[in-house]
């Protein structure tokens, strides 16, 4: 039994009074705020799949659900902001309600009615939240191909069939086709399955299907079936099968994507453009010819001879007997995969996308970089701004490369890197650039000469994922051997301390107090220079699998992890993902800007994050008073996220007064849950007129109760 003394004042009754209060403490809890606000960057150029719907076009992308009304050329973006389960959609289909259903990779099933969105995970009986591929059925069943089998939605209830319990070739369901008797087809990694309702057959190579893997389905006239794997395309007439893979070979590309239309000819998306099919003559269509991109992910038929082709990067096109009109969104990244993330002395934010090259954001306006602009290599997986204000990109094989703002320099294995595919970059003290790469150990640069470092110097692996500069010069570095660190003399190595199963350390950041933290395939790992310690699913994280880490100015530890991100204040952890607007699961890196502002690169998109994360000191089962959190920015021009905590529910008002005391904006006035909150003042009073710089004072009240805070308006 603890005795507690709580000092509150009552500001109502202008007294103090002492509680005694007698707790039987459990635990000590500290939750963590973050209810801020989160922004969405996505490109919705990179299609995944098409639905016609009238006047509309409907596109999945890497980077949410993209809808374009043709007649007048406009789109409307949708995210995660908006209520979609994941930005990286994979699959559509159109009910007959005119209802849109989305699979994504990760986040289950999302369903959009014009006016409110619906998710569907494994918890309601989806049996996979990766989904793969979707159809409609003519009884407006709604069927989804998944990472482990298929399920199916009627409105309310859920089925789902596998190779274990039915008669599906493979769980890993790649595309499906409704064809005109009903029947639905599964396309899978060992063949495809047709399903009557009661009966499972599959044909597979040994039937006379080209190649195993269907990547595509689709019926036209007469019921008759096409299949696209990678080795060409397969048309089975119920009867006989015929395959066509020198057509497919002579075009140099695999193919992606099917559709047929009402007079049967065939249209195939390719890696390399689009072959069209009459049933005697191939013909193709290539960026030669006016596509604004080879790679064809996506084909929906609207009439013959109009079609739609979705292009990964390159936007929508539609096809009108050979005359291509493009659509493109005005999008902010190169590319939805951002893999690395910098602030160079401007504050000017970089970032690295996957295949897409570099994308710079000045707070306004977005410039993309690509080979046309002197960059080496598209995929860039590593930025960092040296301490001269230069800015270096690492590539997955284009080597290095230098830019001041005006010239570009690339650096390869002729100029003394180790090997050409970089994956992380580090700036030290001495302004010496270290080079992790994949395979060839480390290099460093100081300007003028280069220096490699491999096992035989003391480099846990040769292959690196991560490195990163203590406040003491020491450089440490990630791993698929375990954890290596160098002093500029002396190299130390660390395998006992993190099961690493041959599995790469991933992430490395160093906090205020010069504690090194890493993540990998097995959690997190902090190291204070004598303790290690593991935190992992069972401590708070999200997943085991860290793939970026940063400390902020704050001490707060920052981790992003195939789940989403893991915040964490010395004590608790508390995780975030799509469902808070994050872009998507797969968090693969993270910087914090001069304003404290948190940037989260993943595998669909950039998201944005402004708000504070504090400790709210409190004791499980015990009395704490109201409390305003803080308010972020602060000072502020022209508006501020105030975050305020209440231990229960009630009557609760949010007050900003001005220095002498008056009111200028009631912003909370109402009954309140218990729990974390946030709003936003805009520097307006109640008349809607902007106020001047100064001091106003936050006022919480509740139950009698009052805290204030103090916050800073400059213009």
């Amino acid at each position: 039994m603890i005795e507690i003394f709580i000092l509150v004042k009552n500001s109502a009754r202008d007294m103090k009074t002492i509680l005694f209060l007698f707790f039987i403490i459990t635990a000590p809890v500290i939750p963590v705020s973050a209810d801020g606000s989160w922004e969405s960057f996505t490109n919705g150029n990179y299609i995944t799949g098409t639905v016609v719907d009238g006047t509309y076009v409907w596109c999945a992308t890497s980077g949410g659900v993209v809808r374009w009304d043709t007649l007048n050329g406009f789109y409307e973006k949708f995210t995660t902001e908006d209520g979609l389960a994941d930005n990286n959609v994979t699959a559509l289909a159109m009910d007959r309600d005119n209802v849109l259903w989305m699979g994504t990779d990760g986040g289950g099933v999302s369903s959009y009615n014009g006016s409110g969105w619906k998710t569907y995970t494994e918890q309601d009986g989806l049996s996979n939240n990766r989904v793969y591929s979707c159809a409609v059925d003519s009884a407006g069943v709604k069927w989804f191909g998944t990472v482990y089998g298929v399920s199916s939605f009627d409105g309310s209830t859920w089925k789902t069939y596998t190779t274990e319990e039915d008669g599906l070739a493979d769980n890993t369901v790649l595309s499906i086709d409704v064809d005109a008797e009903g029947v639905k087809w599964f396309g899978t990694q060992k063949g495809v399955t047709a399903y009557n309702g009661s009966t499972w057959t599959t044909y597979s190579s040994a039937d006379g299907l080209i190649a195993n893997p269907v990547l595509s389905i689709a019926h036209g006239p007469e019921n008759v079936l096409w299949f696209a794997t990678p080795e060409g395309v397969s048309r089975f007439d119920g009867s006989d099968w015929i395959s066509y893979d020198e057509e497919v070979e002579q075009f140099n590309g695999s193919i992606r994507s099917l559709a047929v239309d009402s007079s049967g000819v065939l249209w195939a998306g390719m890696t390399h453009g689009v072959m069209r099919f009459d049933g005697v003559e191939w013909e193709t269509y290539t960026e030669d010819d006016g596509l604004p991109r080879n790679s064809v992910t996506s084909i929906s038929v609207e009439a013959p001879e109009k079609v739609w082709f979705g292009t990964y990067g390159g936007g929508l096109v539609r096809c009108d007997s050979g005359s291509f009109t493009i659509y493109e969104t005005l999008d902010e990244l190169a590319n939805n995969s951002i893999y690395s993330i910098a602030l160079d002395q401007e504050g000017i934010k970089w970032f690295g996308a996957s295949g897409g090259g570099i994308s710079s954001f000045d707070g306004n306006t977005w410039h993309t970089y690509d080979m046309a602009d002197s960059l080496s290599d598209c995929d860039v997986r590593a930025v960092a701004v040296d301490n001269d204000g230069m800015l270096w990109f690492g590539s997955l094989g284009g080597g290095v490369v230098s830019y001041d703002g005006t010239h570009w320099r690339t650096f390869t294995k002729n100029d003394g890197l180790s090997n050409d595919n970089v994956r992380a970059v580090a700036v030290d003290d001495n302004n010496v650039k270290w080079f992790a790469t994949n395979g060839g150990g480390v290099s460093s640069y100081n300007g003028s000469e280069w220096k490699v470092y491999t096992e035989a110097d003391g480099l846990a692996n040769n292959h690196v994922e991560a490195v990163a500069v203590d406040k003491d010069g020491v450089k440490w570095f990630g791993t698929y051997g375990g954890i290596a660190s160098f002093d500029g003399t002396e190299w130390k190595t660390y395998r006992d301390e993190y099961e690493f199963s041959g599995k790469a350390v991933r992430a490395i950041a160093v906090d205020l107090n010069n504690v090194k933290w890493f993540g990998g395939y097995n959690g997190a790992l902090r190291y204070d220079g004598e303790h290690w310690k593991t935190f992992t699913v069972d401590d708070g994280l999200p997943a085991n699998d860290v793939r970026s880490i940063t400390a902020d100015a704050n001490g707060v530890i920052w981790c992003g992890t195939t789940a989403g991100i893991a915040v964490y204040d010395g004590v608790f952890w508390r995780s975030f993902s799509t469902e808070h607007s994050l872009a998507n699961r797969y968090v693969l890196s993270i910087a914090v800007d001069e304003g404290g502002i948190k940037w989260f690169g993943t595998l669909g998109g950039l998201t944005r994050y402004k708000g504070i994360i504090t400790s709210v000191k409190t004791i499980k089962s015990g009395l704490v008073a109201p409390e305003i959190i803080g308010n972020y920015p602060n000072p502020f021009n022209p508006d501020t996220l105030i975050e305020y905590y209440l231990p229960e529910a009630g009557m609760a008002s949010l007050v900003v007064y001005n220095i002498c005391g008056q009111t200028v904006i009631k912003l909370v006035s109402g009954t309140m849950p218990a729990g974390f909150h946030s709003v936003c003042w805009d520097g307006k009073n109640a008349a809607g007129m902007q106020v001047s710089s100064g001091v106003y004072i936050t006022s919480l009240n509740k139950n009698y109760h009052t805290d204030i805070h103090r916050m800073l308006l400059i213009k």
